[in-house]
Parts: C-alpha cells; structure tokens; sequence
C-alpha cells in the first residue's frame, strides 16, 4: 500500500516537474542579437553588436521575427540599442508589433524604416530619441502608443495615416521643432498631453470624428495661431490650450458641451472667441488672461461675456445685480470673491 502511494506521489511530482521546465517564453542569444521567442515567435529585445547602420534580421534560431521590444531591467524598461550609437535602423517586413520602449533613449537614431507589415506603435516606443529627424508611419498601423514620441526634439515631420484610430497620452510631448500635423479621420479622441509643449506647432487639422479634445493636448504650443474644433467634438479638456500665447482666435463647435478649467488660460493674444450656445459647462478660469478677457472693452458693468455666456464678473462688483436674460450658462467661480455683491437675480 505504501509502494503505491509513493509511487503515486512520484509520478505526480515528475508530471509537475515536466510542466514547470517546459517555457512559455525564453531568454535567447544570437550573433549581436538577444530575442524572446513565444508561440513560435521572436521578439528582438537587445543589440549588442556596434554598427551605426542596422538591419534587424527577418528571422532568427529558425524563428520569424514579429516583434521588437525593450527589455526589463531592475523593473526599468530599456531600449533594444539603449547605449549604443546606433543612427539608424531598417525593421524587415516580417515585424508586426514595435512594442513598448523599443527605440526608447536612442539618442543618435536620426532615421527609422517601418515596413507595412506593421500594425502596433507600443508605449516609449521613440521616447527621448532627440535625434530623430523624420518618420513616416505606414498605413498599416492602427495605433500609436502613449509617450511614443515623447521628448523627440528633432522630429520636424510626422505623417499619421488614415488607419491610425488611437492616439495615446503625451504621444508627441515636448516635440518642440514639430511645425504641423493632420490628425487622421479615424480617431475619435485626442489624450491628454498629446501635443503639450510642441513649441514650434503652427497648426492642426482636427478631423470631424473626433469627439472629444482631453486635457493639456496643445498646452504650451506658443507658435499656433488658430484652431477651428469640429461640430462633432463635445468636450474640451482642462489646459487644452493653455499659454498657447501666438492664438488669435477660436471658433468652438456647435455641439460642444463642456470646455474644462484654464482650457484657453493665457492665450494673451486670443482676441476672438465664439461660443456656441450648445455649451452648458464652463469650468473655472477658461478664459483667464486671454486677450478677450483682458480688453475693458469686453467687460459690461464689471461683467464679462462671451456670448450668452457669463464668464466673470470684477471682485469689485458691489450690491444687487441682475444677470442678463438669455444668458445659458454661469462659468465655475464666476462671481467667486465678491464680497460687496449683496443680491443676485438669475433670469429663467
């Protein structure tokens, strides 16, 4: 009886044993090259040789290379050339996944060649490649990830194609010679971040499927001048547009609902604003220190509006006051800090 047990006990710890040794994903290394492979597939996710020009194989240990990824170090993700002096890279068409932190601190890359046959743009995938000059994103990608271009100073042109649909957070943060970009037809939302601080940014195209703008998407974008937001957007976010300082003038869609806290907040020279009358939220501060907001010509009785849109009434208001009829909206804070005004009369 007892042979039996053991035995039985045996047998099982060698079918776990068996289980436990077999990977679901390995380490490997080849020539310059380290991989993963999974399913039956290579990722590449280290170079150690010290060519300045590379060709990432096609296939590698009788794996077909699909994908390109960083690799984890003390819970850090690196970048497959992260400290070497790598200036450019040919990806074959066997790719179709740049993953996360791929090129990430390639600091000498100037120039990269993304086949077709790719369909993912991960997370840091360019992030900090300061010397990336230019990159053309095929049509085949679907998405770009957040931060992938993230603090890419160099990059003066990027084309997104009419297959992109998702544009992640800060995606284009701080890339500061970028001077123009088309958001493509499919996206239907800008993240947060996503162009804040493109100092060099003159103008934008948002497409009419894109429904709602997040917050501090063109903050710090001091060269843009003008910006028409599409009928189909109905949100703009906090900061959206904040101390973008060259803005003269915006004209917001007739379907907008919401437009978030400081959102044209220090547009100094934005002297011409439309608000529809679609718009029922105007959190605090929106319009502070606008050129609209600062000319005395625009304040009536220490009031200011846009529109039927009450935005801020002086601290120095005093007594009772009566805002006008037709007025659809009172912006967050309006009458915050008027410590005379003793009565106030809202119309129906």
């Amino acid at each position: 009886m007892k042979t039996r047990i053991l035995a039985s006990i045996l047998a099982a710890l060698m079918t776990l044993t068996a289980l436990v040794i077999v990977p679901v994903s390995a380490d490997y290394t080849s020539g310059d090259w380290g991989y993963t492979v999974e399913d039956g597939e290579a990722t590449i996710n280290r170079y150690y040789g010290s060519e300045l020009e590379v060709t990432i194989p096609s296939e590698i240990g009788g794996y077909p290379v699909k994908g390109i990824k960083g690799y984890s170090y003390y819970e850090l993700y690196l970048g497959v050339f992260y400290g070497k002096s790598t200036t450019s890279v040919t990806i074959p068409d066997s790719v179709t996944t740049i993953g996360d932190s791929a090129f990430y601190d390639c600091t000498s890359l100037t120039g990269v060649t993304i086949p077709d046959s790719v369909t993912t743009i991960g997370n840091y995938t360019f992030s900090h490649c300061t010397s990336l000059v230019s990159v053309t994103i095929p049509d085949s990608v679907t998405s770009i990830g957040e931060y992938a271009f993230w603090y890419c100073t160099s990059l003066t042109g990027v084309t997104i194609p009419d297959s992109v649909t998702t544009i992640g957070d800060s995606a284009f943060y701080n890339c500061t010679a970028l001077t123009s970009v088309t958001i493509p037809d499919g996206v239907t939302a800008i993240a947060d971040h996503t162009f804040s601080g493109c100092t060099s940014l003159t103008s934008v195209m948002i497409p009419d499927s894109v429904t709602s703008i997040g917050g501090s998407v063109f903050s710090g974008c001091k060269s843009l001048t003008s910006v028409t937001i599409p009928d189909s957007v109905t949100t703009i976010g906090e900061k959206a547009f904040y101390l973008c300082t060259s803005l003269t003038s915006v004209t917001i869609g007739n379907s907008v609902t919401t437009i978030g806290s400081s959102a044209f907040s220090f547009c100094t020279k934005l002297t011409s604003v439309t608000i529809p009358d679609s718009v029922t939220t105007i959190e605090g501060s929106a319009f502070y220190n606008t050129g609209y907001y600062n000319d005395s010509s625009n304040w009536e009785n220490d009031v200011l509006y846009i529109g039927h849109h009450l935005i801020k009434a002086k601290n120095s208001i005093s007594g009772a006051y009566s805002i006008k009829p037709g007025t659809l909206t009172i912006a967050d804070s309006a009458f915050y800090n008027c410590t005379s005004l003793t009565r106030v009369t809202i119309p129906d």
